[in-house]
């Protein structure tokens, strides 16, 4: 290569080093005229002086042959032109057209590597970059035709999860149950017993009596829907957890729980049989005419105190005491059962109301939870047997009961007395269900029996065993 008079080797010197080249200043515009380049005799293009003659071909002479070897430049520039304009007018290039000129060297080899190795591309209009740009490509289906299955068409290698809720298990077994159930069928602990009837139903379960393979009668209830969710499922076992957190010996004025279990997705629980139903299957058996005995009242607080002193003493608040959760056994001893709502004492109250009939007034104004809301519970259910009236749900009756003012009972002094101070509008000022079994008439009662509920228990015993031989076993 030629500099001036120095000649150059280009096989035994390394490459020149890249001269960075200014572009030309642009001469303003003169009326109708297009900026153009300035002339490389320019003062202010301050560039090497190549030897430059338009003739429209690049004539480079090779080292090893003394004819010259032209190479046409001109198409590397074809698309230098800028169409942005929707006109089809041509605007001049920024850039001069190096196709009218020629450039001599004697280093054809360099020039093929250097034009070879550069990574410069001849620019392209925006117009068309806009035209070739990608785009970006679709959203990928969730399930592509390819997976998809034929309709029946089973699923390979898939674990099937069964539900924790419909699969038979059992819950609960308290260590008070003599006779563990000895299964039959392995998917039912229910097919373990015989004689099973449907005795009755509440609002949320059916209640079956059924035979142990002791011979031992319990009652069994059943769940009327199937669970929904863990939560429900402990919620329902609440009652039988508590009964078994608490340390009775003997029989007691609870009623006693055994075991719990879920079979095909329902709910069971067998606890003890009543024979003798509720004291409010009791109040409307009644005739209207027939009185209660007062002694018999006085044996039912002293049945109820005795099974609220053994809650209260493990700080436990029943929260829902009234006759249709007040079981009569077969020796006509009444028992409380029904632990669903039960909670701590003190405890916030965010648990499952009790009913709003038997409800103390405190209960509304507080979430604080005390004993002494069951012995306002029990007062009301006294007051309702006595009338042989259901109670009222509202209005100035329910507000009366809450504010001190009592019915006329015609009873004794000492009862109307006694239940008086049990719905005392200050919930400090009724006795405890310890005090009540110290009352000088329950005392002198202690180890007498209820005749008129042995009564009771056996009229439907009689009942219950002529509905039993006529009616098929489920």
């Amino acid at each position: 290569m030629t500099h001036g008079t120095k000649h150059v080797d280009v096989f035994t010197t390394p490459l020149p080093k890249r001269i960075h080249v200014a572009h030309p200043p642009l001469k303003p515009l003169f009326g109708d005229l297009s900026p153009v380049m300035v002339a490389s005799n320019s003062p202010e293009l301050k560039t090497p002086q190549l030897n430059i003659t338009p003739i429209g071909e690049l004539t480079i002479p090779s080292p090893k042959q003394e004819a010259p070897i032209r190479m046409n430049l001109s198409s590397q520039f074809d698309d230098i032109s800028d169409d942005s304009d929707t006109d089809g007018e041509t605007t001049v290039a920024t850039i001069a057209d190096v196709s009218q000129y020629s450039l001599d060297t004697s280093a054809a080899e360099l020039v093929d590597e250097v034009l070879s190795e550069s990574n410069v591309k001849p620019r392209i209009s925006s117009r068309k970059a806009l035209n070739r740009s990608s785009r970006c490509p679709p959203t990928p289906m969730r399930n592509p035709p390819w997976a998809k299955r034929p309709n029946g068409t089973p699923k390979k290698n898939t674990l099937v999860r069964q539900s924790s809720l419909s699969t038979t298990k059992l819950l609960v077994s308290l260590e008070n149950y003599p006779s563990k159930a000895k299964k039959s069928n392995p998917n039912s602990y229910f097919d373990a017993f015989s004689d099973v009837h449907w005795i009755g139903a509440g609002a949320f379960s059916d209640v079956y009596q059924v035979k142990a393979h002791d011979g031992k009668q319990y009652a069994v209830k059943k769940s009327k829907l199937p669970l929904r969710s863990r939560r429900e499922r402990e919620r329902s076992l609440q009652e039988i957890k508590l009964y078994g957190l608490l340390s009775v010996s003997g029989p007691s004025n609870l009623l006693e729980y055994y075991q719990s279990w879920q079979e095909q997705g329902y709910f069971y629980l067998q606890t003890e049989l009543c024979t003798g139903g509720t004291l409010k299957d009791w109040m409307e058996s009644r005739a209207k005419e027939e009185a209660i005995e007062e002694d018999s009242l006085w044996m039912i607080l002293r049945d109820v105190a005795s099974g609220l002193k053994i809650l209260h003493e493990h700080q436990i608040v029943h929260l829902d005491i009234k006759p249709a959760n007040l079981f009569i056994s077969m020796n006509g001893i009444v028992k409380i059962g029904d632990l669903g709502t039960a909670m701590e004492v003190g405890d916030d109250g965010e648990g499952q109301e009790g009913d709003r009939a038997y409800m103390a007034l405190e209960l509304l104004d507080s979430p604080r939870r005390a004993t002494s809301a069951d012995i306002f519970s029990l007062a009301l259910t006294m007051i309702e047997l006595i009338q042989k009236d259901p109670l009222p749900q509202d209005g100035k009756a329910w507000h009366d009961l809450r504010h001190d003012k009592l019915p006329d009972l015609n009873f004794s002094e000492a009862l109307t007395n006694l239940l008086g101070q049990m719905i005392s509008i200050e919930s400090t000022q009724r006795p405890t269900a310890a005090q009540i079994l110290q009352h000088p008439n329950i005392v002198l009662l202690e180890n007498k029996t209820n005749t008129q509920l042995t009564k009771y228990v056996k009229s439907q015993e009689k009942e219950s065993k002529l509905m039993l031989d006529t009616k098929p076993s489920t």
